[in-house]
């Protein structure tokens, strides 16, 4: 079992395990954080310091503002290089970072 994370919702730390994270989202200083249950959290923290905090075998960087667990994805659309999320989200893939998205996949083809 993996470590749990604490992010602040309202006035209280709550519990989230990392295998209920779909994906990461973030705008400037903020990442949101979506949950299996289709509810997110919102964090004071960047991309780069919130990928540092979680498992790198867990998580894979999609483009400049989204991460996805590898866990959540459930088809890779290589056209449009985008991922269909557990949550029905549909997440790009920056062209730069599509190989490595891949390589980070346990694909057979």
């Amino acid at each position: 079992m993996l470590m749990p994370l604490f992010v602040r919702h309202k006035s209280t730390w709550k519990r989230i395990e990392l295998e209920d994270v779909v994906r990461l989202e973030t705008e400037g200083n903020y990442t949101q954080l979506f949950v299996a249950n289709n509810t997110f959290y919102l964090a004071r923290l960047t991309m780069a310091k919130a990928l540092k905090k979680l498992p790198p075998e867990l998580f894979v960087r999609t483009d400049r503002s989204n991460a996805v667990s590898i866990y959540h994805i459930v088809a890779v659309h290589k056209e449009s290089r985008e991922l269909l999320m557990s949550d029905k989200s549909k997440v790009p893939i920056a062209r730069y970072l599509y190989k490595d998205v891949i390589r980070q996949l346990n694909i057979f083809e």
